[in-house]
């Protein structure tokens, strides 16, 4: 078979989330139009099984590096052999690293490659060729020339075939490669700077076409006021724009820490929408991701006890009745749930709760409060760091809210008590916003999200890297802070938005400050702010709270309700009391 135009990737098992966003990115721009080389090296059985369902589907061939007329010590030597590998198939060839995305179509470059253009986009200010680069050649020695960055590059590889066969040459005796590259060396920073230096050693270096760096490399780093904006969305498709500057970004590439570690999220958090980018785009790849199907049930039967449910996949979709669930994240403190429920009782009975708990002492307490209630319990297995426990609240409870079928969660603090029924505001601004996160800011403290209560969609944020992130800290027993941590999350998740709520987060002119949430207007935004919907701590005393149980007919004093850690403790848990 003969393929006039085609995309290649090599990758290993460490690099295949990025390769998932990668094919995910070809799928979202060309469909099934062009041919698509993914070449293995040493992948596994699992993730060649992923491969093999994507929706690429009969346009993705998987390739293995041990078939190579001569096998590769790593990616480095695959990338610079794969051209050669590939010529009898292919006349125009467009190689891509694993860590990038487009973000556009790429008929132009195919069409400069076609042309005889060698295609490639800028990296860094240029390299000046020393005395070890005479092993190329002595010509190249004094010579400077523009750098280009191999992680994205399109030719013809007939018609620079000498290219092509020197590059996959040079990769058996590279100066990177484990023995040295005896008895040669080549000098050069991986593949790339083999590439750069056979390009001049050729004197190819007129026919080489470099696009701009800030938008189709950005080798450069995220500096502080650099970033990119998600414009719009069109199915898959995302239109971003780079900034400053408001060009349209053609791709994004991870050249420093890779997006999808801890590294690399800290290096791009202040990147605007880089890493909803390549969330989108992995997203679109396959409904399981390398570790969710395995990794995640695997340790949340270590951290939650027999009969919590476990993550499924592929993620659900949407469901259309806007069904709504409640989770109470507490630490024993019994009068404070036992209030939520009565609340609960008065206001929205029809309304499924589940009350998770951090491993108290008063756990069977709380059970056989909730069993009287109706309500569903749960708690952690041992007593996790602090603020890993209240993320554990969340996980737990989009897994019981997948499980019941559930399209949105309401997340509530054991001391947040509703005095009005708050689900009609709740499910018009659902509706009208179609918003992944919905809540409110905190403005006396900085805080992006009001945590102690939070709306979630269950089908976006119980899908897989939503949920790999809230499992992280637990997995690893880390602490966070839970305001920011989940800010962030939200802001990702905004770069997977459906029309309707991207035409809605336009009609509102929804601030920066105010991103990654709609704003539910029933919260207000100061935490010492009173309100007559509902009892928060910062603006309500121990004795509101006892007013309010005795209203209820509970039977609970001031005291119930002080020194919270105090009376979360052994001997001190009070039994729930009734009048």
């Amino acid at each position: 078979m003969n393929y006039a135009r085609a995309f290649s990737i090599v990758s290993d098992n460490r690099f295949f989330t990025g390769l998932l966003a990668n094919l995910g990115s070809i799928f979202a721009y060309h469909e099934r139009d062009v041919r698509v080389f993914v070449i293995g090296h040493d992948l596994t059985s699992e993730q060649r099984s992923l491969l093999g369902r994507h929706p690429l589907g009969s346009a993705l061939t998987v390739l293995d590096t041990r078939d190579f007329a001569y096998s590769p010590h790593g990616c480095w030597e695959a990338k610079q052999q794969c051209a050669s590998e590939l010529v009898a198939e292919v006349e125009t060839l467009c190689l891509l690293d694993a860590d990038l995305i487009l973000l556009s179509r790429m008929d132009d470059v195919f069409d400069l490659a076609e042309q005889g253009k060698i295609v490639s986009s800028q990296d860094g200010g240029g390299i000046t060729y020393d005395e070890p680069y005479a092993v190329y050649h002595r010509s190249l020695v004094g010579q400077r020339r523009p750098y280009v960055n191999s992680g994205f590059l399109a030719l013809n590889i007939r018609q620079h075939w000498d290219l092509v066969a020197l590059w996959a040459f040079t990769s058996r005796f590279a100066g990177y490669s484990p023995g040295k590259g005896m008895p040669f060396g080549f000098p050069g920073h991986g593949d790339q700077g083999l590439l750069n230096a056979i390009i001049t050693q050729l004197g190819r270096n007129d026919a080489v076409h470099v696009l701009p760096e800030s938008t189709w490399c950005n080798s450069a780093g995220w500096r502080e006021g650099r970033a990119v904006h998600i414009e719009s969305r069109n199915g898959a498709k995302l239109v971003v724009r780079h900034l400053p500057g408001n060009e349209i970004q053609r791709l994004l590439h991870s050249t420093g820490p890779k997006w999808w570690t801890d590294e690399g999220r800290q290096a791009f958090a202040n990147a605007g929408d880089v890493l909803p980018c390549f969330e989108s785009m992995a997203q679109i790849s396959a409904v399981d991701i390398p570790g969710a199907a395995t990794e995640v049930p695997g340790t949340l039967r270590q951290l939650w006890k027999p009969g919590t449910a476990s993550l499924k996949h592929p993620c659900q979709e949407r469901s259309t009745g806007n069904q709504l669930g409640l989770v109470i994240g507490t630490y024993a403190a019994v009068p404070y749930v036992h209030l939520q429920l009565e609340a609960r009782r008065r206001y929205y009975p029809e309304v499924p709760v589940l009350v998770h708990d951090d491993a108290s002492l008063g756990s069977n307490v709380l059970a056989e409060l909730c069993a009287e209630y109706g309500a569903d319990f749960e708690t952690n297995a041992v007593r996790q760091p602090r603020y890993a426990g209240d993320l554990s609240v969340f996980v737990g409870g989009l897994l019981w809210a997948r499980e019941r079928k559930l399209d949105l969660l309401l997340k509530v603090s054991r001391r947040w008590i509703f005095r009005t029924d708050w689900r009609p505001s709740l499910l018009r601004l659902a509706e009208e916003s179609d918003y992944p996160t919905i809540g409110q800011q905190a403005c006396d403290d900085g805080f992006r999200l009001r945590t102690e209560c939070l709306a979630l969609r269950v089908a976006d944020w119980s899908q897989p890297l939503a949920m790999q992130e809230l499992m992280r800290p637990l997995r690893h027993q880390h602490t966070v802070f839970v305001e920011d941590y989940l800010y962030r999350l939200a802001r990702r998740l905004e770069g997977t938005l459906s029309d309707q709520a991207t035409r809605w987060r336009r009609q509102h002119g929804v601030r920066e400050a105010w991103l990654g949430a709609a704003h539910w207007d029933l919260l207000a935004t100061r935490r010492n702010e009173r309100s007559e919907d509902y009892l928060w701590y910062d603006a309500a005393s121990p004795e509101v709270y006892s007013t309010l149980a005795r209203s209820w007919g509970l039977c609970y004093d001031a005291s119930h309700f002080k020194n919270l850690e105090e009376i979360s403790r052994g001997s001190q848990i009070p039994m729930p009391a009734r009048s």
